[in-house]
This record gives structure tokens, C-alpha cells and sequence, in this order.
């Protein structure tokens, strides 16, 4: 699992090679975006649990038991969300 740097929200950070495919695009978990952005792990969550491109995968379990989901965000949805973020507070 690739780490975040501090300037993980920085649009001209790292300019990705054309043709790079969603297969290609880093994961993150909410606790590594959490520590990046200095905001709780809920926090991201919350930001992230209806953005359409971010990965769910639930953990194998019975049916009697609470559900429990893994979350991984691509970075270009996590690029996305920063971007509409910081145009919210211009």
C-alpha cells in the first residue's frame, strides 16, 4: 500500500502519465488520508462513503453478524474531493 505525502491533495503534486488506467491508481485507506489531512478517521468516512469511484469491500462473516466494509479510495478520488473542497473555500 503506497504512502500519502504531505501534499496529497496538491492537484500539481505528481502529473500521472496519460493512459494510466483505474488499475493503476493508488488505494488509500481512510486512516492514511486521516493522518495526511490531520482529521479523524470518521471524518473521512463520512467525506468519502458516497463518492462514486471509491471501493467497498466487505469482509466475508455470517449472516447473523454485523457487516463490516472495507474502504479504499483511488487518488484521483481523493484528488477530486480535495478540489471541490478547496473551491468551497475560495
Amino acid at each position: 500500500m503506497p504512502t500519502l505525502r504531505s501534499g496529497a491533495c496538491d492537484q500539481t503534486a505528481d502529473n500521472e502519465p496519460a493512459g494510466d488506467t483505474a488499475l493503476d491508481d493508488p488505494l488509500y485507506t481512510p486512516q492514511e488520508i486521516a493522518k495526511s489531512l490531520k482529521v479523524s478517521d470518521d471524518y473521512v468516512r463520512r467525506l468519502f462513503e458516497r463518492e462514486q469511484g471509491v471501493i467497498f469491500l466487505p469482509s466475508p462473516g455470517k449472516e447473523s453478524k454485523r457487516r463490516y466494509r472495507t474502504m479504499r479510495v483511488p487518488k484521483s478520488v481523493l484528488r477530486r474531493v480535495c478540489a471541490s473542497c478547496m473551491m468551497g473555500h475560495n
